[in-house]
């Protein structure tokens, strides 16, 4: 039996022009494992990253049989060869966060995506995706600055429910440091 720990990745890379294949692989990678995205911005700079289960192996590249983390990498090189998942040793730098909302989507919610996290000069969101029952669910994990709109307000206008959060909370925003990590670097 494989031991899995939640490990984090970067995305590197381009999407591919048609996304339908890459959409279809992760409904089905769903199926079998949950999957967190996280989009950082800060300034004019976005980065993507993923955080998932894993095995011991994935920190040497040499993943064992049945590995979460294999699996979603044998499935971006068939679907969107543009793209790498790189280890990310030490988690997230901690960031300036003021305001932090949790939410889940309401009826015929909105994409959350890049054109969202424009409104604020730093943010952090983190999706979060499962599959029960065969029917997918997502929760979201928006932290922002002090500059710019409400959080709350941008996720309401794309049909999102929200929840504040304390605003200590966005300090202390877990790193999604691996557990084999000694540590925390940007």
């Amino acid at each position: 039996m494989i031991t899995m720990t939640r490990q984090l990745w970067r995305l590197d890379g381009a999407l591919p022009p048609d996304t339908i294949a890459l959409t279809e692989g992760l409904r089905l990678h769903l199926a079998h494992a949950p999957l967190t995205t996280v989009l950082v911005q800060i300034g004019d700079r976005r980065q993507s990253y993923v955080t998932l289960p894993g095995c011991d192996g994935c920190q040497h590249d040499r993943c064992e049989p049945g590995c979460r983390t294999e699996m979603l990498r044998r499935l971006l090189h068939q679907a969107a060869p543009g793209l790498t998942l790189k280890p990310v040793m030490r988690g997230l730098a901690t960031r300036p966060y003021t305001r932090v909302v949790l939410a889940t989507p309401g009826p015929r919610p909105q994409l959350l995506d890049a054109e969202l996290m424009a409104q604020w000069p730093e943010a952090r969101l983190a999706l979060s995706w499962r599959s029960q029952r065969g029917r997918l669910h997502a929760g979201a994990l928006l932290a922002v600055g002090a500059d710019g709109p409400s959080p709350a307000v941008a996720l309401h206008s794309r049909r999102w429910r929200s929840w504040p959060v304390p605003p200590a909370a966005g300090r202390a925003l877990p790193s999604q440091r691996p557990r084999w990590s000694p540590g925390r670097a940007t």
